[in-house]
């Protein structure tokens, strides 16, 4: 699989919430320490390529084909590539997702649905992943889909909720920043 996409990886701390794909991982990359489910969200290896990330997913997919949280990885490594198509088999087998994960596919779903032009399937799928955003961002890929149809009003509604969350998460953000430097200033 070639990167199209040349942003930086995502990087998180390991969780606990998948430990049968961590466990395979640790077998098959000992040396690369982690590919975890964090925060009930999969997320890419920290210290792989969506390529290499993709590959142990899959033979992890080869065991247990119907593990939801492992087709939810590889639909997310899939869309991250811009492989909206291939990604969308992968997510029509989530339908036995933990309940806290089920807002993060749908705005996966949402993804796909708006990048292969189903617009009014992409709002509904935003509309049922908006309990997962924190930073405003699923409101505002809500809001350009309104205004691909038209409705202007539902638009900037979304937007300004957008704004409110973005607001709030930079008010986090920040809070955590003096925190961590508080906390260096004490050691």
């Amino acid at each position: 699989m070639r990167r199209k996409d040349k942003r930086k990886q995502e990087t998180y701390r390991p969780g606990p919430q998948n430990q049968q794909l961590n466990n395979h991982v640790e077998r098959s990359r000992p040396h690369l320490g982690s590919a975890r489910i964090t925060a009930g969200r999969p997320v890419l290896f920290t210290e792989l390529k969506a390529d290499e990330a993709f590959q142990i997913d899959h033979s992890l997919l080869a065991q247990t084909p119907d593990d939801p949280e492992a087709n939810l990885l590889a639909g997310e490594i899939l869309i991250r590539e811009h492989e909206f198509e291939k990604a969308e088999p992968f997510l029509s087998k989530c339908q036995d997702l933990k309940p806290e994960m089920m807002p993060h596919r749908h705005v996966l779903l949402g993804k796909i649905y708006a990048a292969t032009n189903r617009i009014p399937a992409a709002i509904t799928e935003y509309q049922l992943g908006l309990a997962s955003d924190e930073d405003g961002s699923i409101h505002y890929q809500l809001a350009r889909l309104y205004l691909k149809t038209g409705d202007t009003a539902a638009a900037a509604e979304q937007i300004q909720i957008s704004k409110q969350l973005r607001k709030r998460w930079d008010n986090l953000a920040h809070v955590s920043l003096e925190e961590l430097s508080t906390d260096v200033s004490r050691q």
